[in-house]
């Protein structure tokens, strides 16, 4: 079992102060992040007892073997592939490679509505470290992550441990009057919010913080931290990757901004399946509208078809957008109700939301996933954009509305 108790800051020690500080230089004005914070229980990393010698020695896997972990998402495994690195792959003193990651979730998988499978059972329970996404992306996974963190597996719940002001807090409406997303207050990390708002049952948080770089930036700092606690021996190497990982996402961030800037203003509506694109809203200065709420759970009324239909034919937005894990039907059903006032749209493209790309293709890792997504964007609303995006890697033109 995992030791458990309160983390203070300087359990985690100098280097995790240096490496937050290394993110708050990439990106201006940066919250500090959840991993300088107090820690109620083992489940955000085993940093109290890499400090006091009882743990955290290197000694990957409960075993000797490899350090087995499991993510519920890719984009969660990505954190954890690019944190370690060529660590991914080194030998271990069992001649197999020293981690060993498996995502529960592939290619075109709705976490929402996802349930576990007997197998996705027996991977949890031998796993050393599983990696969540959380603020209930994972809706229906929620009774078995609480019983294993309470059977003392190591779980770290990324979304959970963000500062609560740099969460959206959406109505059930999914937005405040004023038509933006609700923001939390300062003073009180997400997981303590979201109990709040649980019980007050008519507000939500926003878990896709990942269509935010500068979020999952963040994420993967404290994501290089927790296996530098797991795996003290190569923790220098796990940090050092995490910095250059988050060096990445600026430069990805930087893009974003200069494309989705270039879309004229009076077209810069982004209208999609479901909510999965409010921190994309916040970061950039898009307006963002739905047919569907937060999950693809939700059901989407004729209202909200009507609603939608009246906005794109006002604003002359020449294109939607359909989702890669969602169905496309609420979409076209939007298109058709624009195309039967006399007004034309298109569908721009498939965005990402809940899921990456194919596996082994640029889509597949998170810059390529969201360079796809802002590129696609940017040129279907009439803006600009290098047809194969930031890399030049993007393995379909986006379609361009004349």
């Amino acid at each position: 079992m995992h030791p458990s108790g309160p983390t203070t800051v300087t359990d985690l020690g100098v280097r995790r102060r240096f490496l937050a500080g290394v993110v708050l230089l990439l990106f201006a004005c940066l919250p500090i992040f959840a991993c300088e914070r107090a820690a109620p229980n083992s489940s955000r990393g085993p940093s109290a007892a890499r400090a006091s010698g009882t743990g955290g020695t290197g000694n990957t896997g409960g075993t000797g073997g490899p350090l087995k972990i499991v993510a519920t998402t890719a984009h969660m495994g990505e954190l954890v592939r690019h944190a370690a690195g060529a660590l991914m792959d080194a030998p271990h003193a069992s001649a197999g490679p020293r981690l060993e990651l498996r995502v529960l979730m592939g290619e075109g998988v709705d976490p929402h509505g996802y349930k576990l499978t007997r197998s996705d059972a027996v991977l949890l329970d031998n796993a050393d470290l599983i990696l969540v996404s959380g603020l209930r992306l994972e809706g229906k996974l929620a009774e078995s992550l609480a019983q294993l963190r309470a059977s003392g597996k190591n779980v770290l719940q990324v979304g959970d441990e963000l500062p609560r002001d740099r969460v959206i807090i959406v109505s059930d409406a999914g937005a405040t009057e004023e038509g933006a997303p609700k923001v939390g207050t300062p003073g009180e990390d997400a997981a303590g919010a979201a109990q709040h708002l649980a019980a007050a049952g008519e507000l939500e948080a926003d878990p896709h913080f990942w269509m935010d770089p500068e979020l999952f930036a963040l994420a993967a700092v404290r994501v290089g931290g927790w296996l530098a606690d797991a795996d003290s021996k190569n923790a220098d190497a796990y940090d050092s990757n995490a910095a250059a990982y988050a060096q990445e996402i600026k430069n990805l961030d930087a893009y974003a901004r200069g494309v989705l800037a270039s879309v004229p203003e009076q077209r810069r509506v982004l209208v999609t399946s479901h909510d999965a694109f409010g921190y994309l809203s916040r970061r950039f200065g898009i307006t963002v509208r739905s047919v569907q709420g937060l999950s693809t759970e939700s059901e989407a009324g004729v209202r909200d078809v009507q609603d939608l239909v009246e906005l794109i034919a006002s604003r002359g937005v020449p294109a939607v957008f359909v989702e890669t894990s969602v169905s496309p039907r609420t979409i076209e059903a939007v298109v058709a109700g624009v195309r039967a006032k006399g007004k034309a749209v298109i569908v721009g493209g498939a965005l990402f939301s809940d899921a990456l790309g194919a596996p082994g293709t640029y889509e597949g890792t998170y810059l390529g996933m969201m360079d796809h997504n802002v590129t696609t964007i940017a040129i279907a609303l009439g803006g600009q954009a290098p047809p194969r995006g930031m890399a030049g890697k993007l393995t379909q033109k986006p379609e361009r509305v004349r």
